[in-house]
């Protein structure tokens, strides 16, 4: 556990307090997009990724504070990346699947819903898609 607890504190670059670490990027979606099992519409929107001695968990929240969800993540890799802050997202047709958040040091990724797991699963997507498309929204650290 200590070991992921100080990759996702490489990942985020962020300086940690009470034992934390915690980073938030903000980005406009331009699209509704689903999330632990929630839809929330296309706005603008703050990620904020923590990290403590338990698993990584990324909030996030409209600008307005009227809409807000929380889902557990996980570091996908580590290391000198392009500089960016981007906000992915899996695609099934017209719907769309918060995928993870990257950071200049890294990247974390989202665990699949149980609806995002079904839609896999389903004969439509089988039928029009084997892989989802990855769409990425660029963010700016908030």
């Amino acid at each position: 556990m200590k070991t992921m607890a100080l990759a996702c504190a490489m990942l985020m670059c962020c300086v940690p307090t009470l034992g934390q670490v915690s980073v938030g990027v903000r980005a406009t979606i331009p699209f509704d997009f689903e999330m632990a099992n929630r839809v929330m519409p296309a706005g603008d929107y703050v990620f904020n990724l923590t990290a403590s001695a338990a698993t990584p968990v990324v909030k996030v929240r409209d600008m307005n504070g009227l809409q807000a969800a929380a889902t557990i993540a996980f570091p996908a890799f580590w290391g000198r990346q392009d500089g960016r802050f981007t906000v992915s997202f899996n695609q099934y047709n017209d719907r769309h699947f918060l995928a993870g958040v990257t950071a200049p040091t890294g990247r974390v990724n989202i665990v699949k819903s149980s609806n995002e797991r079904t839609m896999v699963t389903s004969r439509m997507v089988r039928v029009t898609s084997t892989r989802p498309q990855r769409v990425d929204i660029v963010a700016a650290l908030h």
